[in-house]
């Protein structure tokens, strides 16, 4: 009987709605893991307080995350326009992507059919909560109100080029600062030998319930089995 409900939520799909509360727009963008089959990626505008819905196979894993300050941009030395974003761009030059957005960008990950997490190992760039709709299922990410822009250090803030002084993301230790204690290897090694510091600790402040230095990448992810709906929201409020 167990098998049999497994695999009827395997041929299910999973509603999937991408909530922007931020007071700006999102550029949303998702793509698949590699190795997963029928895969698919994409993106979409979210303007503020703008809801956005896909439906995504039960089994898929892949990843979600925001960008910011996207634009039509001609490039220097040419005649032509591309869709560039002062944080998250995937490179694509549109609005759609097909490969992983350039750090620091907080990543929203699934692993259906139960699992999701939410990640600052990539760094920070907006605030992410995840949680199934309708269920005692616990959220995932960044508390209510959080921004951890807001407080990032000098040594790994990435700042407006054009509004110089406002932080736009903040680099994660290990990518920022590029040390083996930030990024638990060499002697540094997790489980035992490498802590959470100063900068992980702001983190998650900030996001509580994610994954801020290496050593928790598989150890802040929550499980909901049976979940038809998922939301994601950016900015939660």
């Amino acid at each position: 009987m167990l098998l049999c409900f497994l695999a009827y939520l395997l041929h299910m799909n999973v509603l999937i709605r991408l909530r922007n509360s931020c007071s700006f727009s999102v550029w949303a963008a998702w793509t698949t893991d590699p190795g997963v089959s029928n895969p698919f990626s994409s993106g979409t505008e979210l303007s503020a307080d703008e809801t956005f819905s896909l439906f995504v196979p039960r089994d898929w894993s892949g990843r979600f995350w925001g960008r910011t300050g996207c634009s039509w941009r001609q490039a220097p030395g040419s005649s032509t326009s591309k869709f560039i974003c002062d944080t998250g761009d995937c490179g694509s030059g549109d609005i759609s992507c097909s490969k992983r957005g350039t750090p620091p960008a907080t990543i929203a990950q699934l692993n259906l059919p139960a699992r999701y997490s939410v990640s600052l190992l990539e760094g920070y760039n907006l605030a992410i909560s995840i949680a199934p709709r309708n269920s005692s299922c616990s959220w995932a990410g960044c508390k209510s109100g959080s921004d951890a822009n807001s407080g990032c250090p000098k040594e790994l803030a990435v700042v407006d080029k054009s509004n110089i002084g406002r932080v736009i993301a903040c680099k994660s230790p290990c990518l920022g600062l590029n040390e083996d204690q930030y990024c638990c290897r060499g002697r540094y090694t997790c489980p035992l030998k490498c802590s959470p510091s100063q900068y992980a600790r702001a983190f998650k402040d900030a996001c509580p319930r994610s994954s801020t230095y290496p050593c928790e990448a598989n150890t802040s992810s929550y499980s909901c089995l049976g979940a038809s709906e998922i939301i994601a929201t950016f900015c939660p409020p």
